[in-house]
């Protein structure tokens, strides 16, 4: 699928993120990655942005544009109501892991599948 997104209110959404590296946010609707796109770019080259979103075909076409930012980057095809659990798996890994790409899946009673670039 094509995606075509125009991000809502991305001044406002960039100004109260005050997204800076270093730090971790998160993205819970990916949907066309207007928003992923623009916080990668203030949190690179060592800040962290996990993205979800249940639509497979959003999560494919945030690997494609999102590529770019492969290292700063974690992306679940999950439902963000699960955004607890998914972020308990991510704890239980260092920062060390985070600066290779690597693909796993959780475990299955959460079910999603870990996607990366």
């Amino acid at each position: 699928m094509q995606y075509n997104h125009i991000p809502a209110m991305p001044v406002e959404v960039a100004f109260y993120l005050n997204c800076k590296p270093k730090k971790v946010y998160v993205d819970c609707t990916l949907g066309g990655c207007g928003h992923a796109m623009d916080i990668c770019r203030k949190i690179a080259p060592d800040g962290l942005l996990i993205g979800i979103d249940q639509d497979i075909d959003a999560i494919n076409h945030a690997r494609i544009k999102l590529k770019p930012y492969a290292l700063n980057i974690r992306l679940f095809n999950d439902n963000f109501t699960n955004l607890k659990a998914i972020l308990s798996h991510l704890n239980h890994f260092s920062r060390r892991h985070f600066t290779r790409p690597r693909t796993f899946t959780l475990p299955t009673r959460i079910k999603p599948s870990w996607f990366q670039l």
